[in-house]
Parts: C-alpha cells; sequence; structure tokens
C-alpha cells in the first residue's frame, strides 16, 4: 500500500524518523484497512447518542478512609519533596527535603502557609531516579552549635556517590547554613543508580544513624547486604562530634574491634572510609538490608524502626536493633529469596531477624516508612507506626496487640506517590507526597466522612450488562478497541468505557484525551474463550481507582477481589492484579488512561453491532467526541505489531511506547532513567548505547539498547526472561510476549547507531 507522510508531523510534535506511523492512503488507494469499504448504508444511520445510566461504581473499592488529609503549607508548591522535619530548637519552624537539592522553611505548619528557600544545594546534587537530596538531620545541640547534616548523592570527577556532610548556621534560630561550610565526613561509592538510601538521623544515644541500601541493581548482584567488607545494605551508627571533618566509631558498635580510649570511644581510624575495604566495617550497627526507605526513633521508647524496600515479593517492616541480621539477600521478609550454601548456613543458625510486618505485592510495591504516633491529635492511634507505600498510595496503622503481635489498619487509600512521612513541632504526622508536592496532614474524620457505600461485590450488580453470561453490555456503553495492545499473556481484550450522563470526550493529537470525571473504563480478559476477569476503571478528578472482578468457573458470574493472586488457569499461571497494581501502570505522567489517545483509537471497530466504523469519527458524529480537527486518514495512528506494511522501525517503538513507555518516561515510575516514548527521538531517550543502569544481567559489556547487538542489550534481554527480578514489563503478565520479543529484537538488530 502507497504512503506518504503527511503535515500532521507538525501538529503532533513527532521527529520524521518516527512519523511513519502517521500516515494516510495516498490518492489512488482505495484498501485503506483502517476505513470501512464502501457500502450503500451507513452504519451509523439512525443511531443517536445514549448513555448507560444504569452502569455504576461509585466511592472506594475497599473499606473507607478513616482519617482525612488536610493540605499544609498550601502557599508553597514543592518540587519532588522527600522529607519534612521540625527543628527541635524551641521553635516551630519545619523543613522540607526537596530531592533535587533544596531545603525550604517555613514558620509554622498551617494550612495555607508558605515556605522559603534555607539551602541550595543544586550545585552539587546529583539527582534523578533514587538519586538526590534524600535526607537530612539536625544536630541534638543544633540551639547552641549550629550544625546541620545531610545526605545527598553526587559525582564529582568519579563514580557516583553517596555523601554525609555537616554545614554550619552562624544564626541558628534565624539564619541559613553557609554552602561553602561543608565538611564532607563520610563518602560512599555507589556501584549503581538506585537503592542509596538516603536516611539519616540522630538517635537518643547522640549518634548518628545512616540508612544505606545495598548498592543497587537488582538481586544485590554484590551480596552487600551479608558482607561485612561494606558499608552497603547496612544501618550504620558513627559519632560526629568532632571539628573536622571525621567521625569516629562509637565503642559499643557491635562489630568495631579497634583500640579504645579511656572515655569510650574509637581510639584509632579503622573504618571503611571508602566502602569496600577487607575485613569488617566498625560503622555497622545492624546488617540485611535491601534499601531502608525512612527510618525512625519512636520518642517514648528509643526503638528504630525502618521500612526496607523488597525485591519482587514482600516488603517489610523492621524495628532495627544492635548487631541483628535482616536477611537480605539471603530473604525478603520471611521468604527465601537466594538459597546458596552461606544462606543456607545463616538459616539453620537462625541468624536471620524477621520483620515485625511484612505484605505482598499485591498491596504496594514500594514501603515507606513513617513514624510510632506520639501526638495528640488523634488518640487512637496513640503508640501506632503510622507507614505507606509509594506506588499504591495506602496509609496504615501498625498497632500492637495484648499479645505482642501486631494487627494493621488501612487509614487511606489513593493517596498518591508517599515519598515520606513527616512530623510537625506537635508530632502531629503528615503525608510527603511526591508527585504533586503536596504536605497532607493526619486528621480525625469527620462524621460526615463514613465513606461512600463500596464498589457491588458481584459483576452482575454493577448495572453494566444486560446479559452477564454473554458479556453483553447495556445500551450506551461504547465498546472499543486499540492498534497495539498491551500484551497480556496471550488473552484477548473485550474493552468499553461508560461516559457519565451528558458527557463528552475531549480530542488531543497526543496524549490521552480529556474524560468527563465518573467515565468507567471496562476491560475484560478472555482466553481460550473463557472470561478470567473483568478489570474496572474509574475516573476520578485528576487521578483513577481500579479494581478487578473473577470470574467463576462457567462464565455466570464474577467477584470482586481485594487483593492480587496468581493462579493455575488451564496449563498456564494467571495473575489477577491487586488495585495497587491498577495505579502502578495507570500514572499521572502516562496520562493514567493509557489507551485513549489518537493513535491508538485511530482504527475500524464495530461499536454499535451495525458494522465497523472508524472509531474516531462515529465518537465524534454522534457527539461523543469533541475537538477532532479532521478525517480520521490526516490523524495520527499506531502500526499494530504484525502490519508488514509498517516499517520495523515503526512497529517497534509502537510496541515499546505501549508496553514499557508507561514506567520509562519522565515522571514514570521506574529507577532506570529511560525515556521510550514513541514520540522520544532514540538519541534523547537515554538508552541508546548507554551502560546499563539496573545491572548487566551477567553480560559483559552490557548496554540497555546496544545498536546492531540484541544480545548485549538489556533493554531486550530483560523481555525474554521469566525470573519477576529482572523480566519487564514486570506487571500485568507472567510471560515474555514472543512475537513483541521478535519484533524489538530485529529493529535493534537493524540499528546501525544512535540516530
Amino acid at each position: 500500500m502507497a504512503r506518504r507522510i503527511l503535515a500532521c508531523m507538525g501538529r503532533l510534535a513527532l521527529p520524521v524518523a518516527l512519523s511513519a506511523a502517521c500516515t494516510v492512503p495516498s490518492a489512488d488507494d482505495s484498501h485503506d484497512p483502517h476505513r470501512p469499504p464502501p457500502t450503500s448504508r451507513d452504519p451509523l444511520e439512525g443511531l443517536a447518542r445514549t448513555y448507560a445510566t444504569s452502569c455504576k461504581v461509585t466511592g472506594v473499592p475497599g473499606e473507607p478512609p478513616r482519617i482525612k488529609l488536610t493540605p499544609y503549607l498550601t502557599g508553597t508548591t514543592f518540587r519532588n519533596p522527600v522529607e519534612m522535619r521540625p527543628a527541635r530548637d524551641g521553635t516551630r519552624r519545619v523543613f522540607i527535603v526537596e530531592q533535587a537539592g533544596r531545603i525550604l522553611v517555613a514558620p509554622e505548619a498551617t494550612p495555607g502557609g508558605q515556605a522559603t528557600e534555607w539551602l541550595n544545594l543544586t550545585d552539587r546534587v546529583v539527582s534523578g531516579g533514587e538519586t538526590g537530596l534524600l535526607g537530612m538531620a539536625f544536630d541534638p545541640q543544633f540551639r547552641t552549635n549550629g550544625r546541620i547534616y545531610v545526605n545527598y548523592t553526587t559525582r564529582q570527577a568519579g563514580p557516583l556517590q553517596t555523601r554525609i556532610s555537616r554545614f554550619r548556621v552562624a544564626n541558628p534560630a534565624q539564619g541559613r547554613p553557609d554552602p561553602t561550610s561543608e565538611q564532607v565526613l563520610l563518602a560512599i561509592n555507589q556501584p549503581f543508580s538506585n537503592h542509596n538510601g538516603g536516611q539519616i538521623e540522630f538517635g537518643p544515644d547522640g549518634y548518628l544513624y545512616i540508612g544505606m541500601g545495598d548498592g543497587g541493581s537488582a538481586g544485590d548482584p554484590i551480596d552487600a547486604g551479608q558482607r561485612m567488607d561494606t558499608l552497603h545494605g547496612k544501618m550504620l551508627r558513627i559519632d560526629v562530634r568532632t571539628d573536622d571533618a571525621s567521625y569516629r566509631i562509637p565503642a559499643d558498635n557491635p562489630f568495631y574491634t579497634g583500640q579504645r580510649t579511656a572515655d569510650g570511644t574509637a581510639a584509632d581510624n579503622s573504618h571503611c572510609r571508602a566502602g569496600n575495604l577487607p575485613g569488617v566495617c566498625g560503622e555497622i550497627w545492624a546488617l540485611g538490608l535491601r534499601n531502608p526507605w525512612r527510618f525512625s526513633f519512636d520518642p517514648f521508647d528509643g526503638a528504630l524502626w525502618t521500612g526496607d524496600v523488597g525485591q519482587g515479593a514482600r516488603e517489610e517492616v523492621d524495628i532495627i536493633e544492635r548487631g541483628k541480621n535482616y536477611g537480605w539477600r539471603c530473604m525478603e521478609g520471611t521468604l527465601i529469596h537466594n538459597n546458596e550454601p552461606s544462606c543456607q548456613q545463616k538459616r539453620t543458625a537462625r541468624a536471620f531477624t524477621p520483620p515485625v510486618h511484612e505484605y505482598p505485592r499485591e498491596d504496594g510495591k514500594s514501603i515507606t516508612g513513617g513514624h510510632v504516633y506520639r501526638g495528640r491529635g488523634l488518640p487512637g492511634l496513640q503508640g501506632s507506626y503510622i507507614f505507606g507505600d509509594y506506588v499504591s498510595g495506602t496509609v496504615w496503622a501498625l498497632a500492637p496487640t495484648e499479645t505482642g503481635a501486631w494487627t494493621r489498619t488501612t487509614l487511606a487509600t489513593d493517596v498518591g506517590f508517599i515519598s515520606a512521612f513527616g512530623l510537625d513541632a506537635d508530632n502531629e504526622i503528615y503525608v510527603v507526597e511526591y508527585r504533586e508536592g503536596k504536605l497532607l496532614r493526619l486528621e480525625p474524620a469527620a462524621p460526615n466522612m463514613a465513606g461512600q457505600p463500596g464498589w457491588p461485590e458481584r459483576l452482575s450488580h454493577t448495572g453494566c450488562f444486560s446479559d452477564l453470561r454473554q458479556r453483553k453490555l447495556v445500551p450506551g456503553a461504547l465498546p472499543y478497541s486499540v492498534n497495539v495492545p498491551l500484551w497480556s499473556d496471550g488473552a484477548d481484550k473485550e474493552r468499553a468505557m461508560v461516559l457519565p450522563q451528558g458527557g463528552v470526550l475531549g480530542y488531543r493529537a497526543d496524549g490521552t484525551w480529556s474524560v468527563p470525571p465518573g467515565t468507567i473504563f471496562i476491560k475484560t480478559f478472555v482466553r481460550d474463550g473463557a472470561p478470567l476477569e473483568t478489570r474496572f476503571l474509574v475516573w476520578e478528578e485528576g487521578r483513577v481507582r481500579g479494581a478487578t472482578y473473577r470470574w467463576l468457573p462457567g462464565g455466570s458470574e464474577a467477584l470482586l477481589m481485594t487483593a492480587g493472586l496468581t493462579e493455575r488457569v488451564g496449563d498456564k499461571d494467571w495473575y489477577f492484579p491487586s488495585r495497587a497494581d491498577c495505579i502502578s501502570c495507570h500514572t499521572r505522567a502516562a496520562g493514567h488512561l493509557l489507551g485513549l489517545t489518537t493513535a491508538q483509537m485511530n482504527r475500524l471497530h464495530d461499536m454499535f453491532g451495525t458494522g465497523a466504523v472508524n472509531q474516531i469519527e462515529a465518537l465524534a458524529r454522534l457527539g461523543y467526541l469533541s475537538g477532532v480537527p479532521g478525517p480520521a486518514e490526516s490523524l495520527a495512528r499506531f502500526p499494530s505489531p504484525g502490519d508488514e506494511t509498517a516499517g520495523v522501525t515503526e512497529r517497534a517503538r509502537a510496541y515499546i511506547h505501549v508496553n514499557c513507555a508507561g514506567c520509562h518516561m519522565p515522571g514514570g515510575l521506574s529507577n532506570a532513567t529511560i525515556d521510550v516514548r514513541f514520540g522520544t527521538p532514540l538519541a534523547n531517550s537515554r538508552a541508546c548505547d548507554v551502560p546499563a543502569q539496573m545491572g548487566d544481567l551477567g553480560v559483559a559489556g552490557a548496554r540497555i539498547i546496544a545498536p546492531g547487538k540484541p544480545e548485549l542489550s538489556t533493554f531486550w534481554l530483560r523481555m525474554t526472561r521469566t525470573d519477576p527480578a529482572v523480566r519487564m514489563p514486570n506487571i500485568g503478565s507472567l510471560q515474555p510476549d514472543p512475537e513483541g520479543v521478535a519484533l524489538v529484537r530485529r529493529w535493534i538488530a537493524g540499528l546501525s547507531g544512535c540516530p
């Protein structure tokens, strides 16, 4: 079929090298597969815009929130905040740490308050992914000595480093730190860009505690968690009561073997300052951690609580104690992760301390540690450990029981991306929301906030199907399909959307179309003719809620699921996603609604049972879609993976956009800072001929994308794996896509360089 590139490229801002998807037939082309053949009957004749008013799911799929979250310091928009803390110096000041390298201060935490810049270290901080300015701490004597400490990553004429530095404030009560007063106390080289820990905190004993991740990649390839000759994968404890750029090791550190002076401090300087010396590092307080993301001391009893981010199965809460081993990489929570002989020996010797609490990835995918609540505003939570999950946006309370066990209660859901929990001068607790830059104070739910009714427990009670056994939708529901379906372990998908009464979609040339609040998206997964699950996604103002209904054998009914589940269906495993999984894919950066784009919707589909129509033209003609600039043949369209009339580059890039770009784009959830969206030139993707960032999978000389060499390209290699720790995409499917793997391999093999 003859094709030509149109001037619509300017409208879509797509690079010419990738623009073949935006095509139209030539003047003599009468066989465009995306337009119906000429007939004497119009498939839309006699149809009118109608709405499926009986199809309703409202409220929260699970239990209602038990608190309300009130925005504070709304006079300032924070940029990727990662920490909030009070000064503890007699003032009511609060300080907010931004990942890029700034610390801001507000006189007090108030709903409409403002914060101003207090310290700017952006000239030395390397930020992005899990790097950046990650923590700060005030010296216990800050009121008199003006000392503050920061934890940040940098790269200055060498490898990526974590630095623990001290700065001075000449006038502690009112002044600002002097950026030139920096004393670098500890520098730790980082082998990879992720798992940098980041928290620093003074304990009740006056020593500085430092949470260090295992060095990054996946699976702890350097075995940092169990090695004693490295600072990675540990909780560290040092004495910073010095005047120069040095520190001492407390004499009672469990693994310190140096000489002591009369006052009990270390007399020598035999430590692991470079982070990779032989022997045993005296700085180690506890070991076996993967990436302790946020820890805190309970002011009541001094217990050290941390959230330790899991690999692919468990997220865990630990109480860190002197000399204890928390298991990583031998254990992930209470699950065996590595069964090598040394791990077997340690398990036999009961060398590992289990977590206080753990939860599966169905509940969340990246724990954020918090605080034991000691405020006054929420008396029912007194003594509970408040923590959350970065990805699912859930806030939990872990409360002690009379038997010594702990019970978990959900306080709030869909909060956003929780990077930390902050405190104010009264020990009231705040959620630090990363993406939108919000500080949300936990407060008692008002009497009229008892919670909206939950979603129906049965699919038949949603009012969306007129014949559930036949999966026939009610009139007014709009079936549709996409050009490049997301790979879902070979399952077919039946899609539909239900607009609220009077609702209209808004066309956009690029990106997700605008959607009225209350719109419901329904997707049923079918394999070998039998329905497996039906997922619902409800668009609210600025966010989505999602859950799935699992079909019973025989296809007569489907039940609402409360958690994720992997189950054998026929001869294959099938993963039913949790609500946290829904949010993992349908992110703000990706536009929340992944398939509702021009390039995906520009295709034929029998939407109304009257014959195939172009979806965009049909929606526009019936009044469901506004703002369409012209006929469908002039608009962008992704080629399907098997369309041999389209080029390999266009098909591969479209496939990658759909299956990978939701995470691998600016603002996405991935720690690998690459951008593989269709409209991003390969040379600007930060992936072409770039060394592997998250581990080389054991391949010497591996690149993310090695032009002409798929066998050296971790991007392609991860697509071929089944191990959930390394495979991509790591959610949405359990098995590689043979067609997609072959297509991307063919594309990489054909690259001669990075254009």
